[in-house]
């Protein structure tokens, strides 16, 4: 890679543009800042404040906050914001094979469900939303080697709060764009969101557990 090809990439990765991985965006707010330690052939990069960000564009748009890349004499693994590491090795594709793996995995319907328990308008909205970010984090995490079933006690709680934490993360940004009242969204994202979460996390991580 030219270094004028290598500009144009980093421009790229913070004008919004986003740098395109077979489809993933990797996008980074500037200043990016970065710590870089070198031991035992190891090289590690750490990120602050700003996290360089994966963006997964389906049906919706999934948002991953890259936390740290360690790279080693044969691989290396990403560390995911509320997500288990990522590992992969140097051949050129080991990486985006992993990002675009679909796990195929029959929640069950969970949507008549929802209908009864919140009625047809803004609750049953956002756990509609909530289900599917909950379903997404849960490929991702069968994709990068969770075993949901074999996990202990503490691994299950620490599970439950990883999905909680990025259905949160990702939902409240949603309802913060649709909603402009300060008072409704202030209801919405203190009260109301954190049970919609709760339950609806519950319900996709006890099937995957059971």
């Amino acid at each position: 890679m030219s270094p004028q090809e290598i500009n144009v990439m980093l421009r790229n990765l913070f004008n919004g543009n986003g740098v395109d991985l077979k489809g993933f965006k990797i996008k980074a707010d500037s200043p990016l800042d970065t710590k870089i330690t070198c031991t035992n052939n190891t090289t590690t990069i750490i990120f602050a404040d700003n996290l360089p960000r994966v963006e997964i564009v389906k049906l919706f748009t999934i948002k991953c906050y890259i936390e740290q890349i360690v790279l080693g004499q044969e691989g290396g693994s990403i560390k995911i914001k509320n997500f288990p590491d990522i590992n992969f090795g140097y051949d050129s594709n080991s990486l985006l094979d992993f990002l675009g793996k679909n796990i195929s995995y029959n929640f069950g319907s969970m949507d008549n469900e929802i209908e009864r328990k919140y009625g047809n308008g803004d609750k049953e909205k956002i756990a509609k939303k909530c289900l599917q970010y909950a379903q997404e984090w849960s490929r991702i995490s069968m994709s990068a080697g969770v075993s949901f079933a074999d996990s202990d006690s503490c691994k299950r709680k620490a599970l439950r709060k990883d999905c909680y934490d990025f259905v949160r993360e990702n939902v409240e940004e949603d309802v913060k764009y649709k909603y402009k009242s300060v008072f409704i969204t202030f209801i919405l994202i203190t009260v109301i969101l954190p049970a919609i979460i709760s339950w609806v996390v519950g319900k996709i991580l006890d099937e995957l557990f059971n």
